[in-house]
């Protein structure tokens, strides 16, 4: 991958997980997670942030451990909206964060076996 694209998904992923931490610690309530759901935006948000963790990673190896990351700091951001006052701890968030990261693991683990195979 070109090194000013690398950087820029660098970039991009770093401002995404940023604001999703933000999003996931506010007092207000997102509209989007109104009108879509909590769980599915839960699996939606860490979901695009592990596809954007496989975009830069070079590696399966590197892969897994975004994977261990991105599941931790959907624990962490629990344990912290806990200490807010004004948000719940949910098991069920932290279940959807994961599903996103796994569901998102294995679409772009799949999208990696289809393109060795046309390389063939």
């Amino acid at each position: 991958m070109f090194k000013a694209r690398r950087a820029f998904l660098v970039v991009f992923a770093c401002v995404f997980v940023g604001v999703a931490i933000y999003l996931f610690l506010t007092p207000r309530e997102v509209k989007l997670v109104a009108l879509v759901g909590d769980k599915v935006a839960h699996a939606g948000a860490f979901g695009m942030m592990m596809m954007l963790c496989c975009a830069v990673a070079a590696s399966r190896k590197a892969n897994a451990w975004c994977a261990f990351a991105l599941i931790a700091l959907g624990v962490a951001i629990e344990l912290a909206q806990s200490m807010t006052g004004y948000r719940d701890f949910e098991t069920d968030d932290m279940l959807a964060d994961t599903t996103g990261v796994l569901l998102a693991w294995a679409a772009v683990a799949a999208a990696e076996r289809v393109d060795a195979r046309r390389a063939r």
